[in-house]
């Protein structure tokens, strides 16, 4: 494959692509080496995108055509016209697949999107064949491919294919091929194929990113697994003082390590860090004594990677004059100088300091958390403390086994083994600093594997609790696709609701990447990019950043489009950037002004900056906010963001080390994504009013808020670490001004009291010991006797005395302690400390509560809040988060709900008026018992526009959760909520949601708390009929119970032969009477069929607590109970012992050993004619009996007014047609039929006459079963209700045995 890739460099393109092809074991029918003009297949226009990207290529060639006659090496020259036309017609399947070729203009550097661009063209020119494109460009070639759905959906009414992803093989250097596109390319042809449709599908599985990231991530967990095994030697050291917590949070350590490493690697295809410090060779040539393979030896990590971290990323290449270098003070230095040089004590370099230093000069500085070193100092029960959480030191003192005692080893074996090390590893992938979108994807690793690592690493096996970290946090990595559909559907409505609400096909084009141009006024536009750049987007629970990173990547998009040049964009920020500015730095004077409008303007700089830059810097700024309870997620997201802007900018300019090479500093983004508790706001929104009544407060809130303004505009270190120093000194001045308001305690009483403490401890050390002595001791007979006797005891006088001190002590340090109180912050002014406590720079801890004034510099609601939020049931681990946040005051909590039920109120707490909700779940809530507060709440306070259910899609990898997405205004309800219920038969469906939902939508209304059920227009008239007449069943005069709960069903449920055998014991024909009456058949849920059962030939031993049996007078039965053992039978809860085995008993009830668990009040109504089915089913079977059949606890009973009409109507195809869906459907398929589902099923009521006559047929079915008879009666429901022909066949015949 090298001697082919060199062609490229060396021949023509026409020659080497068949070459190429030839090599991969692919013929092609072949018809001209001449080349090709694009434009002559277009009969309109060129959209302008498409002149844009043809202006940067040199020449076109159609290569051939790949096709069964081909691979069957039967080529013959034709042309593409009739290759075209060959395939018109083929209803689906593809014939062939056409090859082009491209040459790139010299010195031209195409983007991802101009290929991308270039590729959807060439597809559709091939409007019916699929299309692999050939571009060169100088000595790198791509290949590229399009996705496209099948030629004819059934779902889609108009005919021809859509185009999808565009997947490139980029930039393959033909003279010095990478290893992994190596393996990609070989790939190719690792199979040889005779039927075009294998060989296809082949290569749309190479040219897949999706498994190629899984075939990666299944490596770096091996890797993760070995690094945190104690046997791998990995240690931090924490605290210094011992060795017990060297391996303290080592998972949470070596995710930190790889996200380093990683980013790292993403930074380094943009030629931002040297490549050799990752070679073995090299590295062994600058530090002594280095063994790559060594178990026990950490060097690397040590000299290498953590001077690279922290010495080199972390520190700007001259900060106040100084520039980067080792520590030299003998006292404990800055963080982020070099460390292990050459001639110090415990040195690891062989080089000089100063060549250590020119080995980094060229790396930039990155205003990046993710490189501040951890170790930091800590105070613990009033002691400070330093914490070596990173083991960044020079001090190389050891313990007596000869390990570091504050260094950290990760020894090198762990970096390079030949095959299993973490730089073997990523050494054998393609990384790309473009983040992939899901229109263009680059056959390679992108910085979503950030994301995607992290949370894959923490849904490590935990194998104490049998679970995932991450499914304990109830948190799942959500698909690019969804994330885009959710993204585009939320924006299309912000566009709608901001610029015009009639142009939502123009929006949807813009978001769609379509091949034509897009007819928008100058006026219209203008709006677009002004809406975009004053809209505020929130994700309440961002995990690692996928949806901010999806709503970047679609503005951007946006803006691409409509501003091409950037014109508008630029006027957009001079005019609002400008005056956010004045107010954050107070800018009066007109130089600074000017150095503010020079900034500006110099990132629309084209020569510096690719136009995307300004673009995605000012969103970032301006318009995208996080929020986790994890901080390193939060960590993970800033570094995405980073990535993306570090890709636009131009190639490093190595002889400009005075402005960081031409790398700009990300802006401080920890206003933009903060670690917190969404779900819990700040008590000061209690008091906002008391701001207002205290000036100085009021300018001391203003003052700290004015600081962390300037802190996030800031790129200068020194200027951030004044700041930094600011702030901390704004809220101590803060804390000060609030105990003055508050006042102090006496100080003079507390010392007295400490004074008086001293003293007692002292007296106390008197009294240590034993000091044994007898005392005479008078005891009186009786109250009034006159003479006691007088007896002698030992007692411990020393402990009597040690009593009493400790006594007086614990009145004193309560007296303390009420002094203090007397002046604890209350109301008003602990809310102040909360919020000014709250440290937005340390990215280790996590807010307990979210406020986006403080936290974002927000006064206003945000424009569209978006996400996936956590799936945990509240009363998870004794109702834990049920506890926490009960005191909220949500409208949607349920102790037996889900977290995700609060995130919809809490959205809805945090958008604008107008403002879109739009969410990911679990779609439990609209069905489900715990969500009719959040219908409730859904139908009153918010207008849902739009719902689709994913009822049997699966959408997460990693978890069985059925979902749904929602998308609700803040505004009154309409009640015209667009819907779609996918199934399983849709899941393909997945990668055109918008069209699918724009084709199988329909609208519903939902009301009140009631269970949210899809219907289409016909479903739901017939519905209304059936409303319209009937009445619910909880209105009825029916009873609806379950069946009997033994507690032990192994004792109190046997078979026929058992039964007989009872019976056979009996000692009397009295006793065997009373006992035939007492054990009676019995059906268990799954017995139960549509019209009829399969009983089992099971028997209840039916000791009622509520029938008040004697045992005694079956004596029989109790023998034969008690052979289980009375311990386990009985009704305490107890744990007993017996003979070494714990036997538990049934759960604690008033009820005797030999009874059923349950009292059973209702026995009676098992012997009146009654429905019984089964509580949990796919089926949906309901049977009618009139033969007295008890049931267990697996069923349930109608006993009341015409249960024999229920039946048939329960049995129904109209029932089912319209109210299976009000039962929530679990794992697999089964169905909840809890009582409480029933209640709102309405149902007409009829005349005791039809209920005979219903009775008759019932019967009359269930002794024989006839699909017959049973239409009969679904046409009798049918007349009931007048349901008519059409409706009729739209219901059919649904038959659920």
């Amino acid at each position: 494959m090298k001697d082919i890739l060199q062609n490229f460099a060396n021949t023509d393109l026409y020659s080497a692509s068949l070459a190429f092809l030839g090599e991969v074991g692919v013929k092609i029918n072949q018809e001209t080496c001449e080349p090709i003009q694009v434009s002559d297949f277009y009969d309109v226009d060129m959209p302008k995108y498409l002149q844009n990207a043809l202006a940067l290529i040199d020449a076109t060639y159609y290569i051939g055509v790949v096709n069964d006659e081909t691979l069957a090496h039967d080529t013959v020259a034709t042309r593409l016209q009739e290759e075209q036309q060959k395939v018109v017609g083929s209803q689906g399947k593809y014939e062939g697949m056409f090859v082009f070729a491209m040459d790139a203009k010299d010195g031209v550097d195409l983007k991802r999107s101009d290929i991308a661009s270039l590729t959807r063209a060439m597809n559709r020119i091939a409007y019916a064949v699929p299309v692999i494109l050939i571009v060169r460009e100088g000595k790198f070639l791509s290949l590229a491919t399009c996705e496209r759905t099948e030629y004819a959906q059934e779902w889609r009414n108009a005919q021809g294919e859509k185009l999808g992803k565009v997947s490139i093989l980029r930039n393959v250097n033909c003279l010095h091929p990478h290893r992994g596109h190596l393996d990609i390319l070989e790939s190719l042809g690792s199979k040889s194929f005779v039927s075009f449709d294998d060989l296809y599908k082949h290569w749309m599985e190479v040219f897949s990113s999706e498994l190629l990231t899984k075939k990666f991530y299944s490596e770096l967990f091996d890797w993760y697994q070995w690094a945190v095994n104690p046997e791998s030697k990995v240690s931090f050291p924490d605290d210094a003082d011992t060795q017990d917590d060297d391996k303290q949070d080592i998972d949470t350590k070596i995710i930190r390590l790889i996200t380093r490493l990683m980013f790292v690697w993403f930074i380094k295809q943009k030629g931002l860090v040297p490549n050799q410090i990752f070679d073995a060779s090299y590295v062994s040539t600058i530090l002594k004594e280095f063994d790559a393979q060594s178990t026990t030896v950490g060097n690397y990590y040590q000299a290498v990677l953590q001077n690279l971290f922290f010495g080199t990323l972390n520190r700007p290449i001259l900060e106040d004059g100084v520039k980067r270098g080792f520590a030299k003070a003998s006292k404990i230095d800055l963080r982020n100088l070099y460390r292990y040089g050459r001639d110090e004590e415990g040195g690891l370099f062989s080089i000089s300091d100063e060549e250590v230093v020119e080995l980094f000069a060229n790396v930039p500085y990155l205003n990046c958390g993710l490189f501040e070193c951890q170790d930091k100092c800590k105070t613990l029960d009033g002691v400070r403390k330093r914490f070596y959480h990173d083991g960044f030191s020079r001090n190389a003192a050891k313990f007596k086994d000869g390990t570091y005692r504050y260094r950290a080893v990760v020894p090198n074996v762990l970096f390079f083994h030949p095959e299993k090390g973490l730089l073997t590893i990523f050494n054998r992938y393609v990384f790309t600093i473009e983040e992939n979108t899901p229109q263009d994807v680059q056959v390679a690793l992108d910085p979503e594997l950030l994301g995607k690592v992290f949370e894959n690493l923490l849904g490590a096996y935990n194998p104490e609790t049998r679970e995932t970290a991450r499914n304990q946090s109830g948190s799942f990595y959500t698909p690019r696709e969804i994330v885009q559909f959710m993204v585009n559907e939320s924006l299309v409505a912000h566009l709608k609701a901001t610029v015009d609400e009639h142009l939502e096909e123009q929006y949807r084009q813009l978001l769609d990447f379509t091949t034509e141009d897009i007819a928008l006024t100058r006026q219209q536009k203008e709006a677009i990019v002004h809406s975009i750049f004053t809209c505020k987007v929130l994700d309440p629970a961002c995990g690692s950043g996928a949806f901010p990173m999806g709503m970047l990547q679609q503005m951007v998009h946006i803006l691409r489009q409509v501003d091409p040049d950037n014109t508008q964009w630029r006027e957009v920020l001079m005019n609002m950037a400008l005056e956010e500015s004045r107010h954050a730095f107070g800018i009066q004077d007109e130089t600074e002004r000017k150095e503010k409008l020079r900034e500006i303007e110099e990132t629309f700089d084209n020569g510096l900056n690719s136009p995307d830059y300004t673009r995605k810097l000012y969103i970032i700024e301006s318009c995208i906010y996080g929020i986790d309870i994890q901080p390193i997620a939060m960590l993970i997201t800033r570094l995405r963001f980073f990535i993306t802007l570090v890709s636009e900018q131009k190639d490093i300019q190595k002889d400009r080390p005075d402005i960081n090479f031409g790398i700009k500093t990300l802006p401080n983004l920890e206003s933009k994504f903060v670690a917190a508790d969404s779900l819990i706001s700040a008590d000061i929104h209690k008091y906002n009013e008391d701001w207002t009544q205290n000036e100085d407060l009021m300018r001391l809130k203003n003052d700290l808020l004015a600081i962390r303004r300037r802190h996030f505009y800031t790129r200068k270190r020194g200027e951030k670490i004044r700041l930094l120093k600011e702030d901390e000194a704004k809220r101590e001045e803060i804390h000060a001004f609030i105990r003055k308001l508050v006042g102090e305690p006496n100080m003079e009483k507390i010392d007295k009291y400490n004074y008086e403490i001293e003293k007692l401890q002292e007296e106390l050390k008197l009294y240590q010991g034993e000091k044994l002595v007898e005392e005479n001791v008078a005891q009186p007979m009786d109250l009034f006797d006159e003479n006691p006797q007088v007896k002698f005891v030992t007692v411990d006088k020393n402990k009597r005395e040690r009593t009493r001190i400790n006594a007086v002590i614990a009145q004193c340090e309560h007296a303390i302690e009420v002094e203090k109180n007397k002046c604890l912050p209350q109301g008003f002014e602990a809310a102040v400390l909360q919020v000014t406590d709250w440290n937005p720079y340390d990215q280790n801890t996590v807010s307990a509560f979210l406020d986006v004034e403080w936290m974002f510099g927000m006064t206003t609601g945000f424009d569209i809040v978006i996400g996936n939020p956590p799936y945990i049931q509240l009363q998870n681990d004794s109702s834990k988060l049920a506890k926490k946040y009960e005191p909220c005051g949500y409208k949607t909590f349920a102790k037996t709900g889900d977290i995700y039920c609060l995130f919809y109120e809490r959205a809805y707490q945090l958008l604008r008026q107008g403002g879109i909700l739009c969410y990911i779940t679990s779609n439990k809530w609209m069905r489900a018992g715990y969500g009719d507060k959040t219908r409730g709440f859904l139908t009153s306070k918010t207008n849902p526009v739009m719902l689709v259910n994913f009822a049997g899609v699966q959408i997460f990898e990693s978890a069985t959760v059925d979902t749904n997405i929602l998308l609700y205004h803040k505004d009154e309800y309409l009640h015209k909520t667009l819907c779609v219920a996918m199934s399983k038969k849709d899941k393909d469906c997945v990668k055109n949601l918008s069209d699918f939902v724009k084709q199988s939508g329909c609208y519903n209304s939902f009301e009140g708390d009631a269970s949210w059920v899809i219907l289409t227009p016909i479903e739901q008239s017939i519905k209304q009929k059936i409303e319209a007449v009937g009445t619910p069943l909880k209105d009825w005069d029916i009873q609806i119970n379950y069946g009997i709960k033994t507690g032990c069903n192994e004792a109190f449920i046997i078979n026929t032969e058992k039964r007989d055998e009872i019976l056979a014991n009996c000692q009397t024909d009295d006793e065997r009477k009373r006992t035939e009456e007492l054990i009676r058949p019995i059906l268990r849920g799954r017995d139960i069929k549509r019209y009829g059962y399969n009983w089992a030939g099971l028997w209840l031993i039916a000791t009622f607590p509520s029938r008040h049996y004697d045992i005694e007078k079956y004596p029989t039965v109790k023998n034969y109970l008690l052979s289980f053992g009375k311990e386990r039978l009985e009704q305490t809860g107890k744990v007993h012992v017996i003979n070494g085995e714990r036997i538990k008993a049934r759960k604690k009830t008033n009820n005797k050993w030999f009874e059923t668990q349950d009292s059973i009040s209702y026995w009676e109504d098992f012997s009146k004619p009654k429905v019984v089915y089964p509580n949990m089913t796919k089926y949906m079977p309901f049977v009618y009996d009139e033969k007295s059949l008890l049931t267990n606890q697996k069923c349930f009973i109608i006993t009341g007014e015409n249960v024999a009409y229920l039946t048939a109507f329960l049995n129904s195809s109209l029932f089912k047609f319209c109210f299976r869906d009000c039962f929530p459907e679990l794992l697999g398929g089964t169905r909840e039929l809890s009582k409480i589902f029933f209640d709102k099923i309405p149902v007409k009521k009829v005349t005791s006459e039809k209920e005979a006559k219903f009775s008759s047929l019932v019967n009359e079915l269930q002794k024989s079963y006839d699909e017959q008879k049973a239409k009969e009666i679904d046409n009798l429901i049918f007349d009931i209700y007048t349901i008519d022909e059409n409706e009729r066949k739209e219901i059919g015949y649904i038959e659920i045995q």
